[in-house]
């Protein structure tokens, strides 16, 4: 191991100690995912998940024609993750292609009967970002703008291998439980209606924006957000476009409600988004 990589091994480990919510994370440019998998042949259809503080249901679903792992929250149905997955040096990848121009990268490790680092991935990028921050992966660094908070990298596997090593292990370890508890469904989403017209919502939990894949049906309807009252705290028309792009900023933690209103069916789909 070279100075550089013992520096960066170093400065990754001394990010866990001072570690707090209040930085923005750190995006990547668009690439080309190598041997991109099939999550649900590593982990199977579903999974239930036990950790030191919570238990989490999740469904595992794969896109054939995109190559793109869904999974979903099995209680309430809420998208955790929805992106590509390879693997490197013992750990996998997941690479969420939050718009055309902008993915966000994690990484997990999997095996033995535990998951770590799959879900809860913003913490993954904080320490990045202050990695950033504190000088290291300028080499990576594609654009920056201070002003507006924006940092952009390259992602280089061999270069940040080291670093998602250490953050992996600062991820609490989820034991996996082969046969799921059986979950009740909720009954105040019509499971029907909603897969009809939204498809996806990411991430959610979702904190400075959450991506809405709609389906063409909701072409010249409506996008709201409702809070926990009901009340609409934002309302915006969909056009052609399939997905848009909810920004969340002001927006204070807690559980919102998206609905779509379809303009030529004139039908109504909800999704929960929560907001930390």
């Amino acid at each position: 191991m070279n100075l550089l990589t013992i520096r960066r091994c170093i400065s990754a480990l001394a990010l866990l100690l001072v570690l707090s919510s209040c930085d923005s994370a750190v995006t990547f440019e668009p690439y080309a995912v190598r041997h991109p998998l099939n999550l649900a042949r590593v982990l199977g259809p579903q999974l239930t998940l036990i950790g030191p503080r919570d238990t989490l249901q999740l469904r595992v679903g794969y896109e054939p024609s995109s190559r793109l792992n869904i999974l979903t929250n099995a209680a309430s149905g809420d998208t955790v993750l929805r992106g590509w997955v390879n693997r490197y040096r013992g750990l996998y990848y997941i690479t969420q292609p939050y718009t055309d121009s902008v993915y966000d990268v994690h990484a997990a490790r999997i095996g033995r009967g535990q998951v770590q680092g799959l879900v809860g991935t913003w913490r993954q990028a904080e320490l990045l970002r202050r990695a950033v921050d504190d000088g290291d992966y300028e080499e990576l660094i594609s654009f920056r703008d201070d002003k507006k908070d924006v940092l952009r990298l390259r992602y280089d596997a061999p270069t940040l291998r080291p670093f998602f090593e250490m953050a992996v292990d600062s991820c609490p370890a989820y034991r996996v439980v082969e046969l799921p508890v059986p979950v009740r469904r909720p009954t105040a989403v019509p499971r029907a209606m909603a897969a009809g017209l939204i498809h996806s919502v990411y991430p959610n939990p979702a904190r400075e924006y959450a991506h809405v894949q709609l389906d063409s049906a909701a072409a010249r309807g409506t996008l709201e957000l409702l809070d926990s009252h009901g009340r609409r705290v934002y309302q915006t028309p969909v056009q052609a476009a399939e997905q848009l792009t909810l920004s969340l900023a002001g927006r204070a933690p807690g559980t919102y409600v998206l609905r779509v209103r379809a303009g030529a069916r004139g039908t109504t789909a909800t999704q929960r988004l929560v907001v930390e």
